[in-house]
């Protein structure tokens, strides 16, 4: 189960991030950046590029299979979180995953962006929204499927933007007609601030210290607290529900009664940011223990993408989150 799927989980019994004790990461706190300085990077015609780019990229899936059309724009080192598999990383390893079952058989994807946004130097940016495709069912009569997604990219050295990171939550029912509320819309400015890191290597600290306090706090504080006060105020979670759950106060309520029963554990195992600083990613695993609603005792293992937003008060808060199902192996870099 995945964060997303914790909380999805928690809400029909849980199902996020969390991970062995063993391999959890010790939270670390960031040192406070220098002021941040905003600077035009025409940022609203980035995030037009960037939805053409997610139109192309849906539209090869659509066209020629997840193999084929899903894997023409990975990064080289993209992951790939798909349900019920551990995390995959590398551009080869992602092809071969897609190429083979149950993958291999979904056609048609359809995916419909809800967000987009990109970091204050044009060189990473986001997308999430809703899927649907074509699966063969246990008896392999073709079945129409549903899902939620979150694309996080990068843009090369040649200027084009390659999926670096996705996650796919799989869902009951077809997307929501309406769009977002108001507030939680793609933003429309034309420049952001910066927070440059001294180096790449001390940015994912800080991303994956985040990521860590943010599993502390599940622990100390129980996981509707945390999730409440480690979302931005236009954050989002892929909820185990048709729709996705916008800003912290409905994320904070989406849990089911027996929340103080449950518990989640977590760790990322790899992080990324911008080399603007202000925008970056965790992937990462988790365990979830709770009781379901018969009593019984109950245990998952989830994966899961969340992406980064540092906020002016220097604190990294997540703007989306989602997760889905892995086995109970952990992954090792």
């Amino acid at each position: 189960m995945n964060r997303v799927s914790v909380f999805t989980l928690a809400a029909m019994t849980l199902g996020c991030r969390s991970a062995p004790p063993a391999t959890r990461t010790a939270a670390r706190a960031a040192a406070p950046d220098a002021a941040a300085t905003p600077r035009s990077a025409g940022l609203r015609a980035e995030r037009a590029r960037l939805l053409a780019a997610e139109a192309v990229h849906a539209a090869a899936v659509a066209e020629h299979g997840m193999a084929d059309g899903f894997a023409a724009v990975l990064a080289d080192d993209a992951l790939y979180l798909a349900p019920g598999a551990p995390i995959v990383r590398g551009k080869a390893e992602v092809r071969a995953l897609l190429s083979a079952p149950p993958l291999s058989h979904a056609t048609g994807m359809t995916r419909r962006p809800e967000r987009v946004d990109v970091s204050a130097d044009g060189r990473a940016g986001y997308t999430y929204g809703y899927a649907a495709w074509t699966q063969p069912d246990s008896a392999g009569a073709a079945e129409r499927r549903y899902g939620k997604y979150i694309s996080y990219w990068r843009k090369g050295a040649d200027g084009e933007w390659r999926v670096a990171a996705f996650v796919l939550a799989p869902g009951a029912a077809p997307a929501p007609a309406d769009g977002p509320p108001a507030g939680f819309e793609s933003p429309a400015t034309d420049e952001a601030p910066r927070y440059p890191s001294e180096s790449a290597e001390a940015g994912r600290r800080a991303v994956a210290g985040a990521d860590s306090a943010f599993a502390a706090t599940a622990l100390a504080k129980g996981i509707p607290a945390a999730f409440a006060e480690f979302a931005a105020p236009d954050g989002a979670v892929l909820s185990g529900g048709p729709g996705i759950t916008y800003g912290p106060e409905a994320i904070g309520a989406g849990r089911s009664a027996s929340a103080s029963r449950d518990t989640l554990r977590w760790a990322p195992v790899i992080a990324e940011v911008a080399p603007s600083g202000g925008l970056g990613f965790t992937v990462g695993q988790a365990r979830y223990s709770g009781v379901a609603p018969d009593g019984t005792p109950a245990v998952s293992y989830s994966k899961y993408l969340t992406v980064w937003r540092k906020q002016p008060s220097g604190a990294w808060r997540y703007v989306v989150d989602g997760g889905n199902a892995r086995p109970a192996t952990p992954y090792r870099r």
